[in-house]
C-alpha cells in the first residue's frame, strides 16, 4: 500500500531533513527530526505515527518473528522515504 502512494509518508520536502539527522549527535538529531515532522502534512504525519507505533510493538516481539529494527528499516525505509 505505502509504495503505491504518489507522495510517500515522509514527503519529498521533508526527506532531506530526515536524511541529514542520521549523521548528527542526539540533541541536534531530535531537534532536526522534530522540524522535519512539521514539514509532513497532518494526514501523512498521523499515519506515520501510527505505523511507527505498530513497528515499535513488532520490535518488542522480535524473537518470535525475527524482525528486529534493522530488518524493519530494510523493509519499510525505502517505501516510507523516497528522494
Amino acid at each position: 500500500y505505502f509504495e503505491d502512494l504518489p507522495i510517500p509518508l515522509i514527503t519529498y520536502n521533508a526527506y532531506p531533513k530526515f536524511k541529514s539527522a542520521k549523521t548528527m549527535d542526539l540533541d541536534y538529531q531530535l531537534e532536526t527530526l522534530h522540524k522535519a515532522l512539521k514539514l509532513v502534512p497532518p494526514a501523512q504525519c498521523e499515519t506515520l505515527q501510527y505505523l511507527l507505533a505498530q513497528l515499535k510493538r513488532v520490535t518488542v516481539h522480535k524473537k518470535e518473528h525475527l524482525m528486529n529494527v534493522e530488518s524493519l528499516v530494510i523493509t519499510f525505509g525505502p517505501t516510507l522515504m523516497r528522494s
